[in-house]
């Protein structure tokens, strides 16, 4: 009986083309996470935001300095920002100065124009469509329903609007309205609880405490979610912190579940603060013969990714909140269905694709939407 001799050569070839291939693999994947890792740090230039536009302020948490001039730089834009002595950005004119309309807007950083030149506002826009009334932007960066409503107590009124505009983000002013501390700032803010049908206004005088560790790790998916992702240590912890896997579960994920059920558990607490909340700038604008009148804004998700997580708790907010203005008769601009309509048929970006704010043709179809429907 003789030996097959020529089959030992063929397997260590088998083994040793094998390993090649193998190792060929592993080097051409670390070479994928290290190209992916280089354009993810050279593309991630640091913000910079020239000092003093915001400053303490002990009923609001924070306000804007007025006669503050200053340039704002990101990866994806750089623009500069000048406010009024009054503190707000764009040109005020005092009662008895005008003669026509007065309408006033309430809002956070998408209304302020973060990202955008003066004068590529929507609100400067308007102003320049129409001569005949006169349009206030008394938007602050990071404000939330609550700091707006104590806002157009303190200060809008002075101005003796026609029509108060509160521009209603659905990203995260809802949820924001239930905190001493924004998700996304470290300054304190002023909120308020219920207490029955009666709103109880808390951390007023606001404190200077700084944020907790524990209202620090408190994220947007937390909130939404109600979950913690959960800490993986070995190949699965590795795993998940590699660029090549990120990118493959947001390719191969699927984001069709339908979490409204979820939604409808989590959400009462937000949306039952916000209709009181809604309920009372109704009675302040109506002793100060003004009307109110509510703006959806919707963050790019809800706009150029339906489906996904944020995009579904943003609409979910969008019919409740359309339901509540029913409720209390208050007259409701659909910007978000807008926006979602345009992207869809024209196909163009009107958000910043790193920042997340609206670019100036946001910004630009934004103030047509309104001025055609004001």
């Amino acid at each position: 009986m003789t030996r097959n001799t020529s089959s030992f050569p063929k397997r260590k070839v088998v083994i040793f083309s094998t390993i090649v291939i193998c190792c060929s693999i592993l080097m051409a994947l670390a070479l994928c996470e290290f190209v992916l890792r280089y354009k993810e740090r050279s593309g991630q230039a640091p913000e910079l935001l020239d000092p003093g536009l915001i400053k303490y302020d002990r009923n609001l948490g924070w306000k804007l300095t007025p006669r503050w001039r200053g340039n704002h730089q990101h990866r994806d834009f750089l623009v500069s920002y000048q406010t009024n002595r009054y503190g707000f950005r764009g040109e005020f004119t005092p009662p008895g100065d005008h003669n026509g309309r007065r309408i006033a807007f309430l809002g956070d950083s998408f209304t302020f124009g973060f990202g955008v030149n003066d004068h590529e506002t929507f609100i400067n826009r308007l102003n320049e469509k129409a001569p005949e009334e006169h349009y206030f932007n008394f938007a602050v960066p990071g404000y939330s329903t609550d700091q707006q409503y104590l806002l157009l107590r303190r200060r809008v009124f002075n101005f003796r609007p026609d029509v108060v505009v509160l521009v209603t983000y659905l990203g995260n002013d809802l949820f924001d309205n239930l905190l001493p501390f924004p998700l996304q700032a470290n300054q304190g803010k002023p909120y308020y609880k219920l207490s029955g049908n009666r709103l109880v206004l808390r951390n007023s005088p606001v404190s200077t405490a700084v944020k907790s560790k524990e209202q620090t790790a408190l994220d947007l998916h937390q909130v939404v979610m109600g979950e913690t992702p959960p800490l993986r240590r070995g190949l699965f912890g590795l795993l998940e912190k590699m660029k090549l896997f990120q990118m493959a579960k947001r390719i191969f994920h699927s984001d069709n579940k339908n979490l409204f059920p979820l939604f409808d558990t989590r959400f009462q607490p937000a949306l039952k603060v916000y209709e009181a909340l809604l309920d009372q700038m109704v009675i302040q604008c109506r002793r100060n013969n003004s009307e109110l009148l509510v703006i959806l804004m919707p963050g790019r998700s809800l706009v150029e990714n339906p489906g996904s997580q944020s995009a579904q708790f943003q609409e979910y907010l969008r019919g409740k909140i359309i339901e509540q203005c029913k409720r209390l008769h208050i007259r409701l601009m659909d910007l978000a269905l807008h926006l979602k309509t345009v992207h869809m048929n024209t196909g163009k970006n009107l958000y910043f694709p790193n920042d997340g704010h609206m670019n100036a043709l946001g910004h630009m179809v934004t103030a047509n939407y309104i001025r055609d429907r004001m």
